[in-house]
């Protein structure tokens, strides 16, 4: 413990992360996914973040990213965040939290008005953001995170901050994540029966690409794919800015269990040999490798079984 992680993403647009920049203090952040839920605290620094103690447990009453058992989700959450306190030396009672259930979606809205010739200000901004987001909404959804994706200062589109600058007419162009009420606030339910406080909810696939991909692949435009166990999530990004999400309540787990099924095999058995030798590339018939797979009910020399490892490709590659 005690990395540091250095913040990036400098100079990009106005959209909350310039905010989590300059926080200081003690942050804690908790991923409720459908095979694990993970844990992190840390304090804000200057230069970035001080990893302080994590912890992984294994996730029971969810499904595709959805509550199905709250009290098994419940106590799962309690386990991960015990364990990363205790390694953390701190007692955590708010939390940001990555949500991939209830079928996330984009919003988009887009608002000019005449500001009658000033030079522009940060309560300029908020109310422009405010009557935009307004304006991100959809029966049965919930909106979790909102940013914008770009102003325009009189005639002049893609300005990326425009405090300072004289304008007659300013507008904004605003992107919305929303997801189904209902899966969101069985998630929050079960996060604060823990004793927790959600200081914020970021779209998981937002937050992954937030942690994997380059400035200058965020600028350029890019097409993040977050696999997880039970749900495959996307995110769009395009001049820094996210544009476009999308999920499919399919992931590994289902690829665990297409080898299961096929080779006859316990789950165990499955995602260890998915883990150790799964590949989605290469030809299904290349190669004479062969991998040993115990098979489901059987024990001793007689409860398994040699196959390819191009079956395995196969079996794979169709799921994906």
């Amino acid at each position: 413990m005690g990395d540091m992680v250095r913040t990036r993403m400098n100079g990009s647009k106005p959209s909350g992360i310039r905010t989590l920049q300059t926080r200081t203090g003690l942050i804690a952040a908790l991923d409720v996914g459908s095979s694990k839920i993970a844990c992190i605290v840390g304090r804000a620094e200057a230069q970035g973040i001080r990893v302080l103690g994590s912890a992984l447990h294994e996730s029971h009453g969810i499904r595709s990213g959805a509550v199905t058992q709250l009290d098994y989700v419940d106590q799962s959450i309690r386990n991960a965040v015990d364990a990363a306190e205790q390694l953390a030396d701190h007692r955590v009672h708010d939390v940001i939290i990555s949500v991939q259930c209830g079928q996330p979606k984009s919003l988009n809205a887009r608002i000019e008005r005449s500001v009658g010739g000033v030079l522009l200000n940060d309560t300029h901004l908020r109310e422009l953001l405010a009557e935009a987001k307004r304006h991100c909404r959809e029966d049965g959804y919930e909106s979790i995170q909102a940013a914008a994706t770009g102003y325009m200062v009189d005639s002049v589109r893609g300005v990326a901050d425009p405090r300072g600058m004289f304008c007659e007419k300013l507008g904004v162009s605003v992107h919305a994540v929303a997801v189904r009420t209902g899966p969101l606030h069985n998630l929050r339910i079960a996060v604060e029966r823990c004793h927790l406080n959600i200081a914020r909810q970021l779209y998981a696939a937002y937050a992954s690409g937030l942690a994997a991909l380059a400035p200058d692949e965020m600028a350029l435009g890019v097409t993040l794919v977050d696999m997880g166990a039970g749900c495959t999530s996307i995110a769009i990004f395009k001049e820094s800015a996210l544009v476009h999400v999308d999920s499919v309540p399919l992931g590994g787990a289902h690829v665990t269990a297409d080898i299961a099924h096929m080779l006859s095999a316990p789950l165990s058995a499955a995602e260890r040999i998915k883990t150790l030798y799964g590949s989605a590339f290469g030809t299904h018939e290349a190669g004479s490798d062969t991998i040993e797979v115990p098979l489901m009910g059987e024990e001793g020399q007689r409860g398994s079984k040699r196959v390819k490892r191009s079956l395995i490709t196969r079996i794979i590659q169709d799921r994906i």
